[in-house]
């Protein structure tokens, strides 16, 4: 049992590190816990106190409990458990549970006249619209791209994007922000 308590523990801090785009030196420094420290969980050597596994899950964005838990093969999120903002015509809701670092991946919905903006998000970071159903206009640093049906637009994604439906009928896209990350 403990065996396997060490091999799920190694193979969650890895999966839910690589999920957030940290190296595991990103995540000593959040953490507070060595690198040295975090390769042994990984490798599933360590013994960890109760103080560093709540170091390390906090700095994951996790609860101890999911740390050491058997990895399900696949999960089913339902419509009601993603996060959703709602506002002006606008909602825009995550297609992704956890909050995945470095990508975020949404649906957006635009009623007719409506119109929604997003904060630049950190250097290097690319943005990709894609539009279903309806017209979406896009003003990225003063540049406006029209997109129908089908269409796609790739953005730099560290300035501020409006995001505006022209149409007459409820517009439906798709964007995903990758951002850079250092080290590797």
């Amino acid at each position: 049992m403990l065996e396997r308590a060490s091999s799920n523990l190694a193979t969650n801090i890895k999966r839910l590190r690589e999920r957030r785009g940290l190296t595991q030196k990103e995540l000593a420094d959040a953490s507070g816990v060595p690198r040295p420290t975090i390769a042994n969980l990984e490798s599933g050597v360590a013994n960890p106190t109760l103080s560093v596994l709540l170091k390390v899950a906090a700095s994951l964005g996790a609860v101890v409990e999911e740390l050491v838990s058997a990895t399900p093969e696949a999960q089913l999120h339902k419509a009601k458990s993603l996060p959703e903002k709602r506002r002006r015509g606008a909602a825009v809701r995550r297609l992704i549970a956890d909050d995945i670092r470095p990508t975020e991946f949404e649906r957006v919905e635009l009623a007719p006249g409506a119109r929604f903006g997003s904060r630049a998000v950190g250097s290097g970071a690319r943005e990709y619209f894609a539009v279903e159903a309806g017209e979406i206009a896009v003003i990225s640093a003063g540049d406006v791209l029209r997109l129908g049906a089908g269409d796609v637009a790739t953005l730099v994604a560290d300035r501020p994007r409006d995001y505006t439906n022209h149409g007459r009928r409820i517009a439906v896209a798709y964007r995903i922000v990758a951002t850079s990350r250092a080290g590797g």
